[in-house]
């Protein structure tokens, strides 16, 4: 948000971005410490007083922005442009195949309701034709192949 704060409309004197500017120092800065911590650069009881000073700091950058008068949001600068940012990222992802079973299910399930449908209506095409014949309907509806 702190890199891209205009692109995205926001302004730096919105609370927003102070929120922001706060966590950003403070875990930029514990970041860079648990490093050197870790390389032995830094010992723990320093560690810990740096990174009390770094919290005061974000919670005065935060006290500074709650108190400060609000800003009016501005209109973000390029809105086509991160429109066709966000169609690009849309058509680089692949969609991978589901592990889940239950859409080759509901396929199955659809064209089973397909082909009924299908029959019924068959039926009842030979039943408005030939109203005599139900029993050779009811043989064609079972698939058997006697003839009455």
């Amino acid at each position: 948000m702190l890199l891209f704060s205009r692109f995205l409309g926001v302004s730096r004197k919105q609370i927003s971005f102070g929120i922001s500017l706060g966590f950003g120092l403070f875990a930029g800065v514990e970041l860079l410490l648990m490093a050197l911590n870790s390389g032995g650069f830094v010992k723990q009881a320093n560690l810990n007083l740096v990174n009390m000073v770094v919290y005061l700091m974000a919670i005065f950058v935060w006290i500074g922005y709650s108190l400060s008068p609000d800003a009016v949001r501005e209109v973000a600068v390029n809105h086509l442009q991160t429109q066709r940012w966000e169609q690009g990222l849309a058509d680089l992802q692949q969609t991978v195949p589901s592990d889940s079973l239950i859409p080759m299910f509901e396929g199955m399930v659809e064209r089973a309701f397909s082909r009924s449908s299908n029959l019924e209506s068959t039926e009842e095409d030979i039943t408005l034709r030939n109203p005599g014949n139900l029993a050779r309907v009811s043989s064609v509806a079972a698939g058997s192949k006697a003839r009455p």
